[in-house]
């Protein structure tokens, strides 16, 4: 079996409902983002003090759990989630200790 079988079978099968279903992640992560940086500067810009800008702090970290829930539950769709699979793809990531 050659290098690119073996890589080919990494991966799902893509089919229109996959397409799909990740056209509808990507589009309900971006309606997220934009409605929870929206919300955030409002109720921020309604509030004094230190507070105020704690709020203001939210802003990425809810956008960067959202695209991490997005990314989650994508992986799952594009890639065949076995053991196997995810120690091939994450074992070049380093860890620093």
């Amino acid at each position: 079996m050659d290098d690119h079988e073996q890589y080919a079978r990494l991966f799902n099968e893509l089919d229109s409902e996959a397409f799909i279903t990740l056209g509808l992640l990507l589009a309900g992560a971006i309606v997220l983002i934009i409605a929870s940086q929206r919300g955030l500067n409002w109720l921020a810009n309604r509030l004094h003090g230190p507070i105020r800008f704690r709020v203001f702090a939210l802003v990425p970290l809810t956008r960067l759990l959202i695209l991490i829930t997005a990314l989650a539950i994508a992986v799952p769709i594009v890639i065949e989630p076995s053991l196997r699979n995810m120690v091939t793809l994450l074992g070049p990531i380093h860890v620093p200790t």
